[in-house]
C-alpha cells in the first residue's frame, strides 16, 4: 500500500557501539510504503539550500532531495495519515542504548508537533516482538519494523539512531544522528524547520 504524503538524545562517543549495516534487499509483498511520486497535496517546494557541513553517519546526504521511500514490512501501531504533514523517521533498534535515550525525547516531539509533523520509529530489529516486548522507555508515536533494513541500506546508514525529517512536499530538511553541536536537534530546531517552510509558502 502507497501513502501519499512524505535530540538532543545520545551521546556521539556511543555511536560506534550502534554502528550496524545491512545488505540491500529485495522489497517484500505486503511491505507498506511511505512515497513521494506524483505528489498533489501540497505544491510548495521549499529549497532548503546546501546541505550543512557536519557527519550524518550515512554514505548518502540527501538534505534537500526527494526523500527514498520508507518501506515498513510491519506497523506495531496503526499506519499514520501522512499527507500534508512533516515526517520524521528514526531508524533504530532496540538494543541500541543511544537509541533507546532518545526515545523520551521523540515523544515530547511528537506531542508538541502533533498537528504538524507525524514521528514514526522504524526499527531494524530482526523480529517485531523485540520491539513489542521493550517495556521501556515506552514508544508515544508510530512505530513499525522493517527486518530487512531496506530503507536503511538504500540512505547507507552507519551509525544509529538516525533521523531523516521530511517536508510535506517530500524533501529532506533534516538528517542525521541527534545529538549536541551541530547535530543538535531538538524542539527549537523542529520549530524553527516548520516555521520556514509555512513563511515561504505565504
Amino acid at each position: 500500500m502507497k501513502l501519499r504524503y512524505a535530540l538532543a538524545a545520545a551521546t556521539t562517543l556511543l555511536l560506534a557501539a550502534c554502528n550496524k549495516q545491512a545488505d540491500p534487499a529485495t522489497r517484500s509483498a505486503g511491505a507498506s510504503l511511505i512515497g513521494h511520486e506524483g505528489i498533489t497535496f501540497d505544491k510548495h517546494d521549499h529549497d532548503w539550500g546546501p546541505a550543512p557541513a557536519k557527519n550524518i553517519y550515512a554514505s548518502n546526504n540527501l538534505f534537500n532531495q526527494k526523500a527514498p521511500e520508507i518501506i515498513v514490512e510491519t506497523w506495531l501501531t496503526e499506519e499514520p495519515k501522512t499527507e500534508g504533514k512533516f515526517v520524521l523517521v528514526d531508524f533504530w533498534a532496540t538494543w541500541c542504548g543511544p537509541c533507546r535515550r532518545a526515545i523520551p525525547h521523540l515523544n515530547e516531539i511528537a506531542h508538541e508537533f502533533k498537528d504538524e509533523l507525524i514521528v514514526i520509529g522504524l526499527s531494524g530489529d530482526s523480529s517485531a516482538d523485540k520491539v513489542r516486548n521493550m517495556k521501556s522507555p515506552v514508544i508515544e508515536y508510530y512505530s513499525g519494523v522493517d527486518t530487512k533494513k531496506r530503507t536503511s541500506a538504500e540512505i547507507g546508514i552507519k551509525g544509529i539512531p538516525h533521523l531523516l525529517l521530511i517536508d510535506p512536499n517530500g524533501k529532506v530538511c533534516w538528517q542525521g544522528f541527534p545529538g549536541g553541536g551541530e547535530n543538535k536537534f531538538d524542539s527549537e530546531v523542529v520549530r524553527s524547520i516548520i516555521d520556514a517552510y509555512k513563511a515561504s509558502a505565504k
